[in-house]
């Protein structure tokens, strides 16, 4: 259908404008993936190449941590996340799953 599940999302949490994907000095960005091959809940991969930490606003529900590139081996030190906004760290991969809506 054309569809493939992806929803781009800048920091802020709106879908980047022409603008926004044209801008040089744009460090961050995410990526909500709602049909992650065999998982049926969507994940979230938010990614912080900037040299400070950065607050990314999350869709709604709540979502866990599976992946944060910030700590040793990439084990998440928060696993449950129920605020609207996340801070993601200088430098930074980090891989969400939504528990529920």
């Amino acid at each position: 259908d054309g569809d493939a599940g992806l929803t781009w999302l800048q920091p802020n949490g709106e879908p980047p404008s022409a603008n926004d994907w044209n801008d040089p000095a744009a460090r961050a960005i995410g990526l909500r993936i709602d049909r992650a091959g065999l998982s049926t809940r969507p994940l979230l991969l938010l990614v912080n190449a900037g040299e400070r930490g950065l607050d990314f606003q999350l869709p709604p529900g709540h979502w866990q941590a599976l992946l944060d590139s910030s700590s040793p081996r990439g084990v998440p030190t928060l696993e449950a996340i129920d605020a609207p906004a996340l801070q993601v760290p200088a430098r930074c991969v980090m891989l969400l799953q939504l528990t529920e809506d």
